[in-house]
């Protein structure tokens, strides 16, 4: 079969089959190619298209999530930025025909290519988003020291552009939901407040005890414990529940039941004082 041919033939079960792919992980099916239509002086490739669609590429569920936490751990004030160029460039190292030779890997890399100021405005921000030369090239140079993307200036059609694809890293980061789990940041343990032994004392002993006495009087009026007292009593219990209490000369507290909250409405309700009861 002719080069020609072949390159007509690609598809995925193809390309999965080919020899170069045969052992290699999922993604270099969809960011690689065995076959170039064209390798121009410069060393740069134009290869066939993906053969599937952006949204038919069997990345792992929920992959702008992972994007948006990837973006975290770039020093940066706009994170969102971040998040989109990456999935910028996880879209350009599947479906870009731009690509260079990996002798390593034996097959042809895809990678994006624009100038530096085409990348600044990535197509999926729909020109919402846009960042400096400066925030690019410090975003940039983080993103390929945390070993997600490889970046390179290289001629195309005689125009100095700049070269991006996903590193193995970001690509098994969205491809294999196993390594993600692996490799993803953990949320930070919430530090636990050390206690100093001291009891309160004073205002903040009264505050405590009348809070808990308060607490303990709703409960029970929620469990209908005052349903058989007179209703005189139970007004008693209602208005020591709504109404402010006395600390101290100078300090209050709030009532427990605030007039209009749902407290309010669910204790006269419960302890029955519509004006038809008895």
């Amino acid at each position: 079969m002719s080069s020609a041919a072949k390159v007509q033939a690609l598809s995925v079960d193809a390309l999965r089959a080919h020899p170069a792919l045969a052992d290699k992980p999922l993604y270099l099916v969809f960011t690689t190619c065995p076959y170039a239509r064209e390798i121009t002086p410069s060393e740069a490739a134009i290869v066939p298209k993906c053969p599937l669609v952006d949204s038919e590429i069997p990345r792992v569920k929920g992959y702008l999530k992972i994007l948006s936490v990837i973006a975290t751990q770039v020093d940066c004030r706009d994170h969102a930025f971040v998040a989109v160029f990456l999935r910028d460039v996880a879209f350009q190292s599947c479906r870009s025909t731009d690509a260079r030779y990996n002798r390593d890997l034996g097959l042809f890399e895809r990678y994006g290519v624009r100038s530096v100021d085409d990348w600044r405005k990535p197509p999926f921000a729909c020109g919402r988003v846009q960042v400096s030369r400066s925030t690019f090239f410090r975003m940039k140079d983080q993103l390929v020291e945390l070993g997600l993307i490889d970046a390179e200036q290289h001629l195309k059609n005689g125009k100095q552009s700049l070269w991006i694809k996903a590193t193995e890293k970001l690509n098994m980061s969205l491809f294999d939901e196993g390594y993600w789990k692996s490799v993803c940041p953990q949320p930070a343990a919430k530090p636990q407040k050390i206690s100093s032994g001291r009891k309160p004392r004073g205002i903040s002993a009264r505050h405590l005890a009348v809070s808990a006495e308060l607490s303990q009087i709703y409960n029970a009026a929620m469990k209908g414990a005052y349903e058989a007292m007179p209703k005189k009593d139970r007004w008693a219990i209602f208005e020591r529940l709504t109404q402010t209490v006395v600390l101290s000369g100078k300090v209050e507290k709030l009532p427990f039941a605030p007039k209009g909250s749902y407290r309010f409405r669910r204790l006269y309700d419960k302890l029955n004082l519509a004006y038809s009861a008895v």
